[in-house]
């Protein structure tokens, strides 16, 4: 398969639709060519060849990865960057650090300002210093209450058990307990499997005669009839 040049790289991943660039991006699959009805691209690892075979998307070209890497940091860099700086700023605000205050902080903020510069101007010194060392002692509470309060345990919300199944609603499984001449673990076998916490447990015994001798001696619970019985719920074979 013949591989891109670089110079026509540059200019593909340029005239990527938004499409096209989270294809490139994400599977590394670029398009190379528009025909009638048709795009071909040109794909950078294996992955993005089966990612193409995935999508019945036709590869017609291979690309270097390393001239890929080059031509996405000169075409798409910068917006790459600004999109992993500003994407939570704009989709999130709430979440971002972008915004140092809200508007409501802003408020407060601006409030606090006032009354301080209203004590100034209308009480002493010696008051308006005794008023900033209250607020900046409770500030300073505040934050030692936050720090506390980061290291108290999380409070975890008991989940409701969910209402136990019937034994008609359980589903039905066979499980078959291979022996080949290790008769002498029978009971120990036996007594396991029995001791399984599950409804209808059933014991099938076997025809071979060597372990049909040893199965005798045992007493078991329950027996089916059958190898299959439709009113089985677990079942057991030696």
């Amino acid at each position: 398969m013949p591989l891109f040049p670089g110079s026509l790289l540059i200019q593909m991943l340029a005239r990527l639709t938004p499409e096209d660039k989270v294809l490139a991006l994400r599977h590394k699959l670029v398009p190379v060519a528009f025909l009638p009805g048709l795009t071909v691209y040109g794909a950078v690892t294996q992955a993005s060849f089966h990612e193409a075979e995935r999508r019945g998307l036709r590869v017609v070209a291979r690309i270097d990865i390393a001239t890929y890497r080059q031509a996405v940091r000169r075409v798409l860099g910068r917006s790459m960057l600004r999109h992993a700086v500003n994407q939570l700023a704009l989709i999130q605000p709430e979440n971002s650090a972008r915004r140092r205050l809200l508007p409501e902080q802003f408020l407060w903020l601006v409030i606090l300002g006032l009354a301080v510069l209203a004590a100034a101007i209308a009480g002493s010194k010696g008051q308006v210093l005794l008023g900033l060392s209250v607020a900046a002692g409770i500030f300073f509470a505040m934050a030692v209450a936050i720090r506390l309060l980061a290291l108290t345990p999380a409070v975890s919300r008991r989940q409701p058990h969910p209402a136990p199944l019937s034994h008609d609603d359980l589903p039905v499984y066979s499980v078959l307990v291979p022996l080949f001449r290790e008769t002498a673990v029978l009971n120990q076998l036996i007594g396991g499997l029995m001791s399984l916490n599950y409804p209808a447990l059933c014991i099938k015994r076997t025809k071979r005669p060597e372990v049909g001798r040893e199965v005798e001696g045992i007493s078991l619970p329950r027996c089916c009839p059958q190898l299959a019985s439709p009113t089985s719920r677990r079942c057991q074979f030696f």
